[in-house]
């Protein structure tokens, strides 16, 4: 099968570290993998194994990790690039492949940070990555994948606060609100909503860089919510996490 000879090219690229340094050679390798990538016109028409699929789309995740360039901005072009033919693998496939291009769009801000003594535009550079993973964060919401979202807008929002900057501290506070959302629309199981209080109140006790005016009313927040989980075990467990963000603040 056609997709079975991508899936060996894409293994053996990854086990020889074989890396694409160029959005154009990118652009081209992921045509070729098109038939990994996205549903074509044609494919069989019966159900695709669950274990098959998910081990491809899998490697289709762990091959954004060779297209990389030394050259930031040209990192930047492959990124968009991967998201380009990424996003035309619909809901069923962003789920293992989307994740991935957060992780090296964080990397390179990351990469920035530490050359902004080098790039005088580095802080609008990275405004432009943060736009970019909010874009790859708000796919998967749109597909449903409430646990994912949460966890990378955490994730997300950790790395806008390490720039330092006034625009990426409204971006860091737009991430946790967002979070906080699909808290409080989506997450109904108790025992899901401890986790998620907790790994919302945890990532925010870690943020360095929110002034007082933003602070105040995330933090609040998480009291509020902790206050209102269904088993009073629940209540005070998530209310004591909440005291390192008053004494953190």
């Amino acid at each position: 099968k056609q997709w079975y000879q991508r899936r060996v090219a894409i293994t053996a690229g990854i086990q020889t570290d074989t890396h694409i340094d160029s959005h154009d050679q990118v652009d081209l390798f992921l045509t070729m993998m098109s038939c990994l990538i996205s549903d074509q016109d044609d494919q069989p028409k019966e159900p695709e194994d669950p274990e098959d699929f998910e081990i491809q789309q899998s490697l289709v995740g762990r091959v954004v990790h060779q297209m990389s360039s030394q050259v930031p901005d040209q990192q930047f072009l492959i990124l968009n690039m991967c998201k380009k033919h990424l996003l035309l693998g619909g809901d069923k496939r962003i789920q293992y492949t989307l994740p991935s291009l957060v992780f090296r769009a964080m990397e390179l801000c990351r990469v920035y940070f530490e050359l902004k003594e080098e790039d005088e535009k580095w802080e609008k550079k990275v405004c432009k990555i943060l736009q970019y993973i909010n874009s790859l964060l708000s796919a998967l919401v749109k597909a449903e994948y409430w646990d994912l979202a949460l966890r990378l807008f955490l994730q997300a929002s950790l790395i806008c606060d390490l720039m330092g900057i006034s625009t990426a501290e409204t971006i860091a506070y737009e991430f946790v609100s967002r979070a906080f959302a699909i808290y409080e629309e989506e997450v109904s199981d108790s025992k899901a909503q401890l986790v998620a209080i907790s790994l919302i109140i945890a990532t925010f006790e870690r943020t360095i860089n929110f002034s007082e005016e933003n602070h105040e009313p995330l933090r609040s927040q998480c009291l509020r919510a902790s206050s209102k989980l269904l088993k009073k075990p629940d209540q005070c467990r998530a209310v004591s996490l909440c005291a390192h963000i008053y004494w953190s603040g």
